[in-house]
């Protein structure tokens, strides 16, 4: 199979002692099962360098000025590769603005077309609410995903969305991302990293990772850790991540006074987050809306017990009040009380933790996601 990917993993080109993700490892595992892969990476405002995997896949920037003269470079770079390498299969990030260019290039140059439903569930109101241009953005993808061979989806909650809405079950196919370097995960144990790490000023700690983003829903965890710090003693709420609203939210944690609780960390490179999972004691997720969150699925291998909102991923991983909970998306005041519950008993902490770690280790293995993939393509390239 020759393949196209279009997506957005600017991580490809980052040096692996600063990438936050491994999609240099997962890209270079389908080596032995593709003939050649081509990914092209949207990289606004970037001077990368286009380089080789290997022999067989090739990384491609689009660069360019602006947003708009990106998209467009990345229009021109596609049709040239379906062109001279004679594509079979074309795979997107999305379902709308990758997903539109991978539908150009399916009926100019007869490719397959794989669109994805990662992060951006166009059936979840929340994900649509957050701006109005979604709207658009929703039945752009209706259009896509009607004339995608196959949909690829993340989590059980969207590929319910999807078949409630008309998409049948032999369209979407659901395969979970699995970290190459999960081992870590399973394996760090140090009984001092919360020591080491706090130096010994917090007893509990709350642990959140990821893109400091609305659709995060950061600033409704900031505004439950008043009541958190008055019914836990020496707790430390730490953010791991960066983003947009990162400003905003450390001015809220200002305003409330509770600078001495909450600590605030920049992207950290993925091989040092165990230490991070390890000396924590409930991993929180407020979002408003999700694809499968990876942080997750770390949190359960961890063997540490979660607190979320009912985003898609969560149901996959968390069995409510067995592994961790689940409250509904918005409910900042269950969210609260469930984060009190754990923190107030260490025998629950630790028996969810056990149960998730026991969950997760059944259900992520990064040898049959390659495999699944790899039936995902085959199985689209066959019909």
């Amino acid at each position: 199979m020759r393949i196209l990917f279009l997506n957005y993993a600017k991580q490809l080109f980052q040096p692996k002692n600063e990438a936050i993700g491994d999609e240099y490892n997962r890209m270079k595992s389908y080596s032995e099962f593709i003939e050649k892969l081509d990914i092209i990476v949207f990289t606004p405002n970037c001077d990368y360098k286009a380089f080789k995997i290997n022999e067989k896949i090739s990384v491609i920037p689009t660069n360019g000025s602006g947003k708009l003269f990106s998209f467009l470079k990345m229009i021109i770079l596609s049709s040239k590769i379906c062109k001279e390498n004679n594509i079979d299969l074309i795979q997107t990030q999305e379902s709308y603005f990758t997903g539109l260019l991978g539908l150009y290039l399916k009926i100019i140059y007869g490719c397959k077309l794989i669109s994805t439903a990662y992060g951006a569930d166009i059936y979840d109101k929340n994900w649509v609410k957050e701006n109005i241009i979604r709207h658009l953005l929703r039945i752009i993808s209706r259009i896509v995903m009607k004339n995608s061979d196959i949909i690829q989806v993340d989590g059980t909650k969207t590929e319910n969305n999807l078949m409630k809405h008309g998409f049948t079950k032999e369209k979407v196919y659901k395969k979970i991302v699995v970290p190459s370097e999960i081992n870590s995960f399973i394996t760090y144990n140090i009984v001092n990293a919360k020591e080491n790490i706090y130096e010994n000023k917090y007893k509990q700690i709350i642990l959140f990772i990821g893109r400091i983003e609305k659709q995060k829903n950061v600033m409704g965890l900031i505004s439950v850790m008043p009541d958190i710090i008055e019914n836990i003693d020496n707790v430390l709420l730490v953010i791991i991540g960066e983003g947009r609203e990162k400003p905003n939210v450390e001015k809220y944690v200002k305003n409330l006074k509770i600078e001495e609780n909450v600590k605030f960390i920049n992207n950290v490179p993925f091989e040092e987050l165990p230490k991070y999972y390890s000396a924590s004691d409930v991993f929180v997720l407020p979002s408003n809306y999700e694809g499968f969150a990876r942080v997750l699925m770390l949190a359960a291998l961890s063997a540490k017990p979660i607190v979320s909102t009912d985003v898609s991923g969560a149901k996959d991983i968390i069995e409510d009040g067995k592994s961790g909970y689940i409250v509904d998306v918005g409910d900042m005041e269950s969210f609260k009380n469930r984060v009190i519950e754990l923190l107030k008993d260490k025998d629950k902490c630790l028996l969810f933790g056990k149960n998730i770690k026991d969950n997760a280790l059944k259900l992520f293995d990064y040898n049959n996601m390659i495999k699944k993939q790899i039936e995902i393509w085959e199985t689209t390239y066959r019909n």
